[in-house]
Formats: structure tokens, C-alpha cells, sequence
């Protein structure tokens, strides 16, 4: 008797003994894998903050971030929502709010940004190709290609309006340098930044007149050498045979003295705009949005 209790105890013990095994073996891999799956999802995140601030760096440098937030859907998914404001003429006004999201194995940024070129969808050799909004109403600002067309200059259709101040996308006739701009802008106008090259994923899109502009912020000094480095990130995703693109390649062996620009995009009141939009060196201009200001808002 005693033999077989102390076999039955031994077989309890061991029994005991596997079951502790294999939770332990279960924690350690369950643990791992959320580990490894953590790591992941927080890869994929931070992929996705670097390629919405490779975005507002190169496409869209005169959209500034006011917030962005972080909520988690699951597990290893969750959405990084994103708030954007333009500065007009020192005045503050909502521009959009972008939601991305991201995953274990994939991130994806909002589609609006993935279709950012069908804002500025017009008929192709329509008189006005320009009348483009977003959803929240407000009117996006158009640079133009090359044409042997006359090009509409929205600019004038401000003279006499009061206490209106605004961004006006401004074409050149020809490429200019910085230097050059400046010494031909009025003193009351606010360069916001530059358009030096056309977005690839729209060069076939059949619009001969609007641009789906990338350029370089000139609201501060022109910090020329991080801006390449954006630029690569961003073409990047396009493909090897895009790095052949001859306007990307001068984009990229460019200087910050020898840059030049297809158009640069201004701030102003409306008055300030129109003189802009008068000049010799403008092909055409594009009216952006537009604000009246509160007694409470300062403007420059």
C-alpha cells in the first residue's frame, strides 16, 4: 500500500510538474508573440509619422500640423489622426484633418493624401481648371505647367475687396531664383514657400494647366540640404526609374543659392495680392483661401 501511494503521489508530482511546463512554455511564447507583434505595430507607427512629415515637408509646406493623435484600435492596429491649419497672413484657419491608419504588418496614410492630385481634378483645356476645394469647402490654391495658353490670373479679381487677406499661388513666366523673387515681390507680401517640381504620381494625368506642386518652405531660411533628403524619401515610393526624371534630378543637384522656382505661393491682404499678381514675371495666379479676420485676430 504504502509502494502504491507513493507511486500515485510520484505520478501527481510529475503530472504537476507538466501542466507548470507547459504554461510556462504557453506564457513565454503567448509573451513573445505579443512582444514581437508590439514591436511590429510600433514599427509600422513610426513609419507612418515619418512619412506624414515627409508629405508636409516636400507636397505640402504651407499646411502646418496643430495636433496629432494617437488611438488604438486593437491590439497591434490604431489611427493617427491629424489636425492641419494655414497660416494667412498670420491668421490661423483650419485646413483639414487627415486620419491614417496602421497595423502590424502595413501602414496606410489618409486617402486623401493618396489621391491629393484629384483635388485638382478639372477638364482637360477647360477655360478655368482652377475652382478645386476640398471637402470642408475651402479653395486650393493651383500652380500651372507650361502652356502656350493665356493662364488665368485670379490675383486681379481681388481689387477692392476690404479687410480680406489671403494665399495667392503665384507662376512664373520662367524659373527664379530666391534672390530674384524677392527682389521683384511688394514688401506687404509673405512668401510661404516654393514650387520647384511637379508630384510624379500625377505626370500623367492629363491636366494640361494645374500642377500637383512640390516644394520647399520659405517662411524660414532656406535649409536647402534637409529638404533633398525629404524630396528622395518622397520619390522614393515611386520607383527607381522615377530618379531619371531630369526635373528631379536638378531638383536634387541644386543649391539653396541656385534652386529656382516654378512659383512660389504668398500671403497678404488683398491689395498686397493684386499688385503681386500685376507683375511682369507672372504668368498666372491662383486664389487660395481666403479670410476676413475677427477685431481679435492679429494679422501681419
Amino acid at each position: 500500500m504504502d509502494l502504491e501511494h507513493a507511486l500515485r503521489r510520484a505520478k501527481t508530482r510529475q503530472l504537476v510538474k507538466n501542466l507548470v511546463g507547459a504554461l510556462l512554455v504557453v506564457l513565454l511564447i503567448g509573451g513573445g508573440s505579443l512582444a514581437v507583434v508590439d514591436r511590429l505595430a510600433a514599427h509600422q507607427m513610426q513609419q507612418l509619422f515619418d512619412q506624414l512629415l515627409v508629405y508636409h515637408q516636400v507636397a505640402e509646406p504651407n499646411v502646418a500640423v496643430s495636433n496629432e493623435q494617437l488611438t488604438n484600435a486593437g491590439l497591434a492596429s490604431g489611427q493617427v489622426v491629424t489636425n492641419e491649419y494655414k497660416l494667412i497672413a498670420g491668421i490661423p484657419v483650419p485646413w483639414r484633418t487627415l486620419t491614417s491608419q496602421f497595423a502590424t504588418l502595413s501602414h496606410q496614410v489618409d486617402q486623401t493624401i493618396g489621391h491629393r492630385h484629384a483635388l485638382n481634378v478639372g477638364d482637360t483645356g477647360a477655360a478655368d481648371q482652377t475652382q478645386s476645394y476640398t471637402l470642408d469647402g475651402q479653395k486650393i490654391a493651383n500652380f500651372y505647367t507650361a502652356s502656350t495658353a493665356t493662364l488665368p490670373n485670379e490675383g486681379l479679381r481681388l481689387a477692392g475687396m476690404t479687410n480680406t487677406y489671403g494665399e495667392l499661388a503665384l507662376t512664373f513666366d520662367a524659373p527664379l531664383t530666391l534672390a530674384e523673387i524677392k527682389h521683384a515681390l511688394p514688401r506687404q507680401i509673405t512668401l510661404c514657400w516654393g514650387y520647384i517640381l511637379d508630384d510624379p504620381s500625377t505626370a500623367t494625368n492629363g491636366l494640361q494647366h494645374v500642377a500637383d506642386p512640390l516644394g520647399v518652405d520659405l517662411t524660414a531660411p532656406l535649409d536647402y540640404s534637409d529638404w533633398r533628403h525629404y524630396l528622395a524619401q518622397y520619390w522614393r515610393s515611386y520607383g527607381p526609374q522615377d530618379a531619371n526624371v531630369t526635373a528631379y534630378r536638378t531638383a536634387m543637384a541644386a543649391t539653396a543659392k541656385t534652386v529656382r522656382f516654378k512659383g512660389v505661393m504668398v500671403t497678404g491682404s488683398a491689395a498686397a495680392l493684386v499688385t503681386a499678381a500685376k507683375l511682369p514675371i507672372v504668368a498666372g495666379s491662383s486664389v487660395g483661401v481666403t479670410v476676413q479676420p475677427k477685431p481679435y485676430q492679429h494679422h501681419d
